[in-house]
């Protein structure tokens, strides 16, 4: 696989960033999607507001792509859900992940349930990662989940994870 540890270590940084910032959050409210960028050796979040998710999310797709010229790297988190070949419809974080060089798709996906205002946000099992729309298994899985999972630890607020689960 061509894809530098980097791009698992930050997608887990920025799923961290976006599970903080929903964990106690009130009955329908939405992450905003956001965006972890690098230039340069400096990190900048920008976060996407609109009228809607849909919008949110349109806009901040087209303003990454445009990043593409000048960014080394950037992950991107938004919310949605994801429906499991053997399962019903859940929460999850989506996240991202774009670096120089890399030309596949990689996507964490992470499922949650909500807060919905009453201290009941809880991050589930089954942490997946996605290279060009094709789900990981085995060892290579793995591997790529233990790099996200190392990323999250980069977070400030990394260290509420496991207390999430």
């Amino acid at each position: 696989m061509q894809i530098p540890d980097s791009v698992f270590l930050i997608s887990g940084y920025v799923l961290a960033h976006a599970a903080y910032s929903v964990c106690d959050a009130d009955e329908g409210e939405l992450l905003i999607p956001l965006a972890v960028v690098e230039s340069d050796g400096r990190r900048e979040v920008l976060r996407f507001e609109a009228d809607s998710q849909e919008e949110a999310i349109a806009r901040a797709k087209g303003e990454l792509t445009a990043l593409k010229q000048g960014a080394d790297i950037w992950a991107f988190a938004r919310e949605g859900l994801w429906q499991p070949d053997d399962g019903p419809k859940q929460d999850v974080f989506a996240v991202t992940a774009w670096a120089k060089g890399v030309e596949m798709d990689v996507s964490i996906i992470q499922p949650f349930r909500p807060n919905r205002g009453i201290e009941d946000f809880r991050l589930l099992a089954g942490l997946d990662v996605v290279i060009d729309g094709d789900l990981l298994d085995g060892e290579i899985a793995q591997t790529c989940r233990a790099m996200v999972e190392e990323g999250v630890t980069y977070h400030p607020r990394g260290g509420q994870w496991a207390s999430w689960h």
